[in-house]
């Protein structure tokens, strides 16, 4: 996403890009912060509430899987979508 944003040029100026979560239970501000990071000052993240996420996903065709891994923690599968 980075890339493609520096190959607009000026135009990027125009664009804000937004990462919206699909895992607000792990997701809190401070790990959205360090994950944005890594792409960049101009990309935003979104901390979505619950009932606001289902709506998402279904309005987008998203469905994120919580996949359990080796030592108790998770990943989460889901699709790419842009808007």
């Amino acid at each position: 996403m980075a890339a493609a944003m520096d190959k607009l040029g000026t135009a990027q100026n125009r664009i804000v890009p937004i990462f919206i979560t699909i895992d607000p239970e792990r997701d809190k501000p401070e790990v959205l912060k360090k994950y944005l990071a890594a792409f960049g000052p101009r990309f935003m993240g979104s901390p979505a509430r619950r009932t606001k996420l289902h709506r998402w996903k279904r309005n987008i065709g998203s469905s994120p899987r919580k996949q359990p891994l080796q030592g108790g923690t998770y990943s989460m599968d889901h699709s790419s979508v842009i808007i």
